[in-house]
């Protein structure tokens, strides 16, 4: 049987012109350290995107999700603060 979790319900939708940073999920560590990310994302036109995604401690990404996460444990759920803004070469578009 999985250990999977439906994420903590959201009372209200995070409000897309507030400069204010706004968690974008919950994140849950399950007990064999395995991270289920539950995304959220409200763009200013309104449109909603969801997404799940499935991180082992076996994938590339996994030490700076826990860091990004300030080191959740085995059990806990957090919210997602918001990821930086990629810095893009303008040279390499």
């Amino acid at each position: 049987m999985s250990d999977i979790k439906a994420p903590p319900p959201r009372e209200t939708l995070p409000d897309p012109d507030s400069d204010e940073p706004q968690d974008v999920g919950v994140a849950q560590m399950q007990s064999d350290g395995t991270l289920h990310l539950h995304l959220r994302t409200v763009a200013k036109d309104g449109t909603i995107g969801e997404a799940m995604m499935i991180v082992p401690p076996k994938d590339p990404k996994y030490a700076g999700m826990v860091a990004h996460l300030s080191g959740i444990k085995p059990g806990q759920a957090k919210a997602i603060p918001p990821f930086p803004e990629p810095v893009i070469d303008p040279d390499s578009i």
